[in-house]
């Protein structure tokens, strides 16, 4: 044992004067940080369901946009994002059979439909760009300048090869009514020259420079595409071929089980600022040129679209908050989803326990600013009955809430401990005295 043991102490003396040496001698450099941008933890909390299903077009996809949109929406609201790229048209169909929660569409027409028969719940304006014609430089149909519609009588003429998706898509639905407004119907008449892909826009473009062909095409997913393609612009710039985009909620009243929660933080991202600017800013670097323009607060009106029905009821009562407070408001449903929504399980006195979701009473008051020297609530009804309630028993109250209703644009105070006379139905003001 004794040889073990004078070797275990030689070894102790040469680590111990090796890292000496080490100390005398001069500093490490210390390595410097990766360049790449550091992974940011998510600010907010996990949300119960934390899984969304986006149905978009395919647009959006192949622009690359949402390779930088939806990381920064699920770093900032813990939500994983399950993306199902398909033309608008199937995107909607997925949503009929609550397949999807949440939409990113382009096109209007379809769009009135779809709402107007209540599959979805929510409405809004996020983006537009426009559409172009493309095809080969040579241009053997001779429709550069043209207007789209004198255009696409000038490539049936010249009966020129023409690639149309043939999917139901936003891009699609625009190309055959820009047919229709030139009296022709190649895709009925199956004229030779006209071929249907069936496929999204990306690969529709890729056939169409195989093929030397003129396309139908939206301008951001050409200009991502641009360097792989034997094609050019053609037609652009004209209001006939404005691409306006919308986000859908579907609506849970039809499908239950959609996450619903999650679709309305996606529509509240995608209209943040600080969103809208990454959208103007997206593809300036690279193609010098916004690929998507911001529209955020905007109406179809304001593109010379025609009104749309959605979920809500035009002229629904809206829901005023009033009396001693900094800031008077009146809030439709829509303006109440764009604060913050919780979903509360409470005991409603004459049903029993029952889920609610709506806008707690805490943050309504906060965003009216209500006057310290207020104490009390009162809560009226659209039928002209009211309750009042001290305002100390309000602030005690975390779970005390303006729920929705199963009828879009209606509201329901939940007063959870309290009287069914403070549980008012068709809610339209809260008077703070």
């Amino acid at each position: 044992m004794k040889p073990v043991r004078i070797s275990l102490a030689v070894l102790t003396v040469f680590a111990f004067v090796s890292l000496a040496l080490a100390a005398c001698g001069p500093a490490a450099t210390p390595t410097a940080a990766p360049t790449a941008a550091p992974t940011v933890a998510p600010t907010a909390t996990v949300p119960s369901n934390p899984n969304l299903i986006l149905a978009t077009t395919t647009s959006t996809q192949d622009s690359g946009l949402l390779d930088v949109l939806i990381p920064l929406f699920e770093q900032e609201t813990g939500y994983t994002v399950q993306t199902v790229a398909v033309g608008s048209g199937q995107a909607m169909t997925m949503g009929q059979e609550g397949n999807a929660d949440v939409l990113l569409v382009h096109s209007p027409s379809a769009e009135v439909t779809f709402m107007a028969a209540g599959w979805g719940k929510d409405r809004v304006l996020v983006m537009h760009n426009d559409f172009i014609v493309v095809g080969p430089a040579s241009d053997p149909a001779k429709i550069q300048g043209l207007a789209p519609v004198d255009a696409f009588k000038a490539i049936a003429a010249a009966g020129a090869t023409f690639i149309s998706r043939g999917d139901n898509s936003g891009t699609n639905t625009k190309e055959l009514g820009l047919w229709k407004s030139a009296k022709l119907d190649p895709a009925g008449s199956k004229a030779a020259w006209y071929v249907e892909s069936g496929q999204g826009m990306g690969a529709t473009l890729t056939i169409a420079s195989e093929k030397s062909a003129y396309t139908l095409t939206d301008r951001a997913t050409f200009l991502a595409n641009q360097a792989n393609l034997q094609l050019v612009i053609l037609v652009e710039k004209d209001n006939a071929l404005l691409n306006v985009y919308h986000v859908i909620t579907i609506d849970p009243a039809k499908w239950p089980k959609v996450n619903y929660d999650g679709a309305i933080a996606f529509l509240k991202f995608m209209t943040e600022p600080s969103t809208q600017d990454v959208i103007g800013k997206f593809g300036v670097d690279k193609y010098g040129q916004q690929l998507f323009i911001p529209d955020a607060g905007k109406t179809d009106a304001d593109f010379g679209l025609p009104a749309v029905p959605t979920a809500t009821p035009q002229g629904g009562a809206a829901l005023a908050v009033t009396g001693l407070v900094g800031k008077e408001l009146s809030l439709a449903e829509a303006d109440l989803r764009a604060l913050t929504v919780a979903s509360i399980t409470a005991d409603q006195p004459k049903i029993g326990t029952v889920t609610f979701t709506g806008v707690r009473l805490s943050d309504l008051m906060a965003a009216a600013a209500v006057d310290p020297a207020a104490v009390s609530l009162v809560l009226t009804g659209s039928d002209g009955y009211s309750a009042t309630i001290d305002l100390a028993t309000v602030k005690a109250c975390a779970d005390c809430m303006v729920a929705f209703t199963d009828t879009p644009g209606t509201f329901l105070s939940v007063m959870p401990g309290q009287a069914g006379k403070l549980w008012v139905k068709g809610l339209v003001k809260l008077e703070f005295k």
